[in-house]
């Protein structure tokens, strides 16, 4: 929920009723957050400015590669730092495990704590980029990209199972322009394996066809029902 200057912050509330808590007090808000496998906090999104550098003259930027399709007011994402802390319940009790100037989501946290990140990537063919999902281990500072063999694949984390051994992902090998069919593949997160769940590529999993028109989606694409 938002706070007082209108950034949107954590809360919590009480079973039993009264006021809700605030809990995060980032200065720009949180653009997303997880709860803690063990309930001890949150792992919390941030986005912050970086500062420019003073400089008594003018310079300019050279671009050489644009995203194809990311035409949204951050075309060129300039001065800006994605931060990813893990928190407690004190204030002052965080933690920064993670930072990249690229834009990324976490998507899904595993009984143990590992975290699935989705981030968009750039590839050799300059107006196809990738949508990649990589892991992050507790205790490490760098994600590691799940290697689906599919270059131009368009993948996000949809779930881990219960014992943390797999992770589910939703999406498409977009092996060419005309590939629009989403299917489900499994990952063994100790072998880095990548199976795809159906054979059959009319089954189109998800429900946001129409993103502009459906309106109050689940957001739940698959779940698992055990190991």
């Amino acid at each position: 929920s938002h706070d007082q200057a209108g950034h949107q912050q954590v809360f919590t509330q009480a079973f039993t009723g009264g006021a809700a808590t605030q809990r995060t007090w980032f200065a720009d808000g949180v653009t997303g957050f997880h709860w803690q496998p063990d309930g001890e906090g949150w792992f919390v999104q941030v986005t912050v400015q970086h500062p420019q550098q003073p400089t008594d003259w003018l310079h300019a930027t050279r671009v050489t590669r644009l995203h194809y399709q990311d035409n949204g007011p951050w075309l060129l994402d300039e001065r800006r730092r994605f931060l990813l802390y893990k928190q407690g319940w004190a204030q002052a009790d965080h933690e920064l495990l993670y930072q990249d100037d690229t834009e990324y989501t976490v998507a899904a946290v595993s009984p143990q704590g590992q975290l699935a990140i989705d981030h968009n990537i750039a590839t050799d063919a300059t107006q196809r980029p990738a949508d990649v999902v990589s892991l992050l281990t507790p205790g490490e500072s760098t994600p590691v990209r799940v290697e689906t063999g599919m270059e131009y694949g368009s993948f996000g984390a949809v779930a881990f199972s219960p014992d943390g051994q797999k992770l589910l992902l939703a999406g498409n090998p977009n092996e060419d322009t005309g590939w629009l069919s989403n299917t489900l593949f499994v990952v063994d997160c100790q072998s880095g394996a990548v199976r795809r769940l159906f054979d059959d590529e009319d089954v189109e999993i998800g429900a946001a066809l129409a993103a502009d028109t459906q309106q109050n989606l689940s957001g739940r694409v698959a779940a698992w029902t055990g190991d």
